[in-house]
């Protein structure tokens, strides 16, 4: 208020901007409190105690998606893993079959020759 209010139109254009005034402060409270609620969530309390003890201004919105990122690698790596691990069963198993079947062709061959050597000593 600047002036004395002198008759009631003067008061009713004073009320409303007192109004306007109200609502204005009204608004900029209502967005403290919103930023302030917001800025007491665990997570964002957990990533300010980050920052302010490393420095490291951290996007959390790069935060999520390296996150993400980060998650279905280590996913990846496992599927991969059990595959070439099951690979490396199937690999082995095929080269002990194929071993033993060389053995047992190469002993039968042998027992041949040992018995065409023997019959022929006889």
């Amino acid at each position: 208020m600047k002036n004395k209010i002198k008759n009631r139109e003067e008061l009713l254009v004073e009320i409303q901007r007192l109004q306007l005034l109200a609502d204005e402060q009204e608004k900029i409270i209502r967005t403290d409190i919103a930023e302030i609620r917001e800025q007491l969530r665990p997570k964002n309390i957990l990533l300010n105690a980050f920052q302010s003890i490393t420095g490291i201004h951290v996007n959390t919105k790069d935060l999520f998606v390296n996150g993400i990122g980060a998650g279905l690698l280590l996913l990846l790596r496992k599927t991969l893993s059990k595959a070439e691990s099951k690979a490396e069963d199937k690999i082995y198993e095929f080269a002990d079959n194929v071993t033993e079947r060389i053995r047992k062709f190469l002993s039968s061959v042998l027992n041949v020759r040992k018995r065409y050597s023997d019959e022929e000593h006889d």
